[in-house]
């Protein structure tokens, strides 16, 4: 059913139990605060007849059928196995996943990867960048495709917080690039507070936004003290050491201390948000420090194939075969 259809539901109307063990994830707070107050229970598909299509002006049914799109688009280029991960990895949809596969990303603290987050926009705000860097266009209308496209994403997976978060943080940092700026990342997260607030003010008491600005918050810490370090000036014995070396040492050196970097901010944001973690799901996986070092670069190649594969299937679904074996792999 496209959302927005007019629908007739013989069933039986039921409240949400709450929980029923002390810590236990209460579902009905859950769905109290995206305000579903009651479920209707049918006998089955029967029991829920269509009585008239969404309304042709429906933006949200218009987005409906695009994400429907993606979707089939997944189902023709991923191998049935691994479509739920797929779906669930690229447009949000975890109805297709198997209870216990998620629960191994919860264990191994790897369930990030399956949350729509800034991880998502920000790898597709990045991939726009290199391409419109290269295209003979004028540089705000450059800026204006990346803020346009990530703005798509956000409506295509329902706009959660997360990616509300960190779409925002990309449309303030292409204004700032068009008004020849440099973006004031703390300031950007507090525009970005301030919008999810008047959106929905209960996702504050809410796991999701509250790791989503906590994880945010400590890069940008992290961040601010590399750019102190690498604006510190360099001994000019040690300028003329570095200038001897040869070309691939100083490739080699420079990637290693870019990496070094990248684990240090994992580590500091494991830190600091594994309390939160555990008071939410009881877990602690120490063991996340060192898988999420070594499956980023596989998540990121694997993300932007499906990327790529969902925008070449709006042109030829037979190209778009060729990034969904990538992301299959």
């Amino acid at each position: 059913l496209i959302v927005g259809t007019e629908v007739e539901v013989t069933g039986r109307a039921l409240r949400r139990p709450p929980a029923l063990n002390p810590g236990e994830f209460d579902a009905a707070r859950r769905a109290r605060l995206d305000r579903s107050l009651s479920i209707v229970r049918v006998r089955s598909a029967a029991d829920i007849v269509p009585l008239a299509p969404p309304p042709d002006w429906s933006v949200a049914a218009a987005v409906d059928r695009l994400r429907a799109g993606g979707a089939a688009a997944l189902r023709a280029c991923v191998s049935a196995g691994r479509l739920p991960l797929a779906d669930a990895l690229l447009l949000g949809n975890r109805s297709l996943l198997a209870r216990d596969e998620a629960d191994r990303f919860l264990v191994t603290g790897t369930i990030h990867i399956l949350s729509i987050s800034g991880l998502h926009v920000g790898l597709i705000a990045i991939a726009l960048f290199g391409i419109v860097r290269w295209l003979p266009v004028p540089r705000p209308v450059a800026l204006l495709v990346v803020a346009s496209c990530t703005g798509l994403y956000m409506v295509l997976v329902r706009a959660e917080t997360p990616v509300v978060r960190a779409t925002v943080l990309v449309w303030l940092a292409c204004g700032a690039a068009a008004a020849g700026r440099h973006p004031a990342s703390l300031t950007g997260l507090a525009v970005a507070a301030v919008v999810v607030l008047v959106r929905r003010p209960s996702d504050v008491l809410e796991f999701g936004p509250q790791l989503s600005f906590l994880a945010t918050a400590v890069l940008v810490g992290v961040a601010a003290l590399d750019r102190q370090r690498r604006e510190r000036p360099l001994d000019p014995i040690d300028r003329l050491i570095d200038r001897s070396r040869p070309p691939w040492q100083r490739w080699l050196r420079r990637r290693s201390s870019g990496a070094a970097a990248l684990c240090l901010a994992g580590a500091a944001v494991w830190i600091v948000t594994t309390p939160l973690v555990a008071a939410w799901f009881h877990v602690v996986s120490p063991v996340g420090l060192v898988l999420n070092v070594v499956i980023a670069p596989l998540v990121s190649v694997a993300m932007l194939a499906g990327f790529a594969c969902l925008a070449v299937a709006a042109v030829s679904t037979t190209l778009a075969v060729g990034p969904g074996l990538v992301c299959d792999a």
